[in-house]
């Protein structure tokens, strides 16, 4: 917190020194800072006020950003949380790399997805629209075992998500050279499990209504 005033009457300082020609009259080093700010203060006392405001505004804002460093687990509590405040604020730091897996082999998606976080994960892919122009490669990005972000929603019966994913464009026939299954054999498999049709039913449904939109 000193550091910003002590930047800021530095500023000043130099200004007003400057102004008053110090260094031909180097005995009055600090003399011409007082005067030159009381005369500017006293003619325009709104706009010193104001500027004075938004350089501290705009210095402590710099240097908490400078600040932000990346953590792991508050990273991974804030997506399972759902607290779009801190994602936006790392993602933005650009101190997260969201391709980056933790010990479990997941990327930030796959944890979204696993955890119900639909709106974590549109802030992601818009994350990614912007600075990559694209998000069919995130979108089924895959985990240590070859698992795309709607095969973990069926997987966790996240369902907000895989309405999310399927109606964003996420492939729903997805298999990699690591795991052959799709998203439907997987739901076909939890739903024998269960004795039911539970999450296939609910996966159509999803595709159906995707293909009406547009239709």
């Amino acid at each position: 917190m000193k550091n910003r005033y002590i930047f800021l009457m530095l500023g000043i300082f130099v200004v007003a020194e400057l102004q008053g020609a110090w260094w031909h009259r180097p005995y009055q080093i600090g003399a011409h800072s007082l005067k030159y700010v009381m005369r500017v203060a006293k003619r325009n006392p709104i706009i010193v006020t104001t500027t004075i405001l938004l350089l501290s505004i705009l210095f402590c804002c710099k240097v908490r950003f400078k600040k932000i460093k990346f953590d792991q687990n508050i990273w991974e509590k804030a997506i399972c949380e759902g607290d779009e405040e801190v994602v936006k604020r790392y993602l933005y730091a650009k101190i997260v790399d969201l391709e980056r897996k933790n010990k479990c082999g997941f990327a930030s998606i796959h944890i979204a997805a696993i955890n119900n976080k639909p709106s974590i994960i549109e802030i992601f892919l818009d994350y990614r629209k912007k600075e990559i122009g694209g998000i069919d490669y995130y979108i089924n990005f895959q985990d240590d075992s070859g698992k795309p972000p709607l095969t973990k929603a069926v997987e966790f019966g996240s369902k907000d998500v895989i309405r999310y994913l399927v109606l964003t464009g996420a492939n729903v026939n997805f298999k990699s050279s690591k795991f052959d299954k799709t998203p439907f054999d997987r739901a076909r498999k939890i739903d024998e499990e269960n004795g039911n049709k539970e999450m296939e039913e609910f996966l159509k449904q999803k595709v159906e209504e995707k293909l009406a939109l547009f239709s």
